[in-house]
């Protein structure tokens, strides 16, 4: 991301590499640089789970980052730039497969006066939310459109469908095109978890209008 002020910020996260009984130790933060030489390290998101995160920057100038986690929601967190500080995390209701990568941006155009923010991703079995990272729970995907309200907080419209039936939607990425329509990119088949001559991926390119995404 490259903020308004021109700040590079890149979303990265430490893995301790124990998930036993004292909860999964993946924690995000990020990487920023003013010149694209020089790079600091924020501090890290102190919460449970939270690792692989995509950010967004508000009008307020704050960073929010939504990220991977395991509560079968999609959840998101804010970060205060001058006061170099996280906030609380906040669960939505907004059902997806949280372990998995996902995709946010802000779109040029407002809704109602308000910031509007868009984040792919699935959303599991039967639409219900799922915490397991095989590809036949990572399927029926969805884009969210969610306003920014005066309080930050995020209010949802219906969702625009990208897969449904059961049909897998993994790793995605989602841009802006110069005609205010979105492109979405996205793994839309895996035989086996991880990466290798075992695993067979393969990927879907598609455009939403603004108008399809309620914009």
């Amino acid at each position: 991301l490259v903020t308004k002020d021109g700040c590079l910020v890149f979303p990265v996260y430490s893995f301790r590499g124990d998930n036993g009984a004292a909860g999964n130790t993946q924690r995000l933060s990020f990487l920023y640089s003013r010149d694209g030489d020089t790079w600091q390290r924020s501090g890290e998101f102190d919460h449970d789970w939270a690792s692989e995160s995509a950010v967004v920057e508000l009008a307020s100038g704050k960073l929010r980052f939504f990220f991977r986690n395991g509560t079968r929601r999609l959840c998101y967190v804010d970060y205060c730039r001058e006061s170099q500080s996280w906030g609380t995390a906040v669960v939505t209701d907004n059902p997806t497969n949280s372990n998995c990568q996902l995709s946010a941006i802000v779109h040029s155009r407002n809704r109602e006066g308000r910031q509007v923010i868009l984040v792919s991703c699935p959303t599991g079995p039967e639409e219900a939310g799922s915490n397991e990272s095989r590809g036949e729970c990572r399927v029926n995907g969805k884009i969210y459109t969610g306003l920014v309200e005066e309080d930050g907080s995020l209010s949802w419209r219906e969702p625009t469908r990208v897969t449904r039936d059961e049909k897998q939607f993994l790793y995605s990425c989602l841009t802006e095109l110069p005609d205010g329509s979105v492109a979405l990119l996205y793994e839309n088949r895996a035989t086996a978890w991880g990466t290798g001559p075992d695993c067979y991926y393969t990927m879907e390119f598609q455009i939403f209008s603004a108008r399809q995404l309620g914009l």
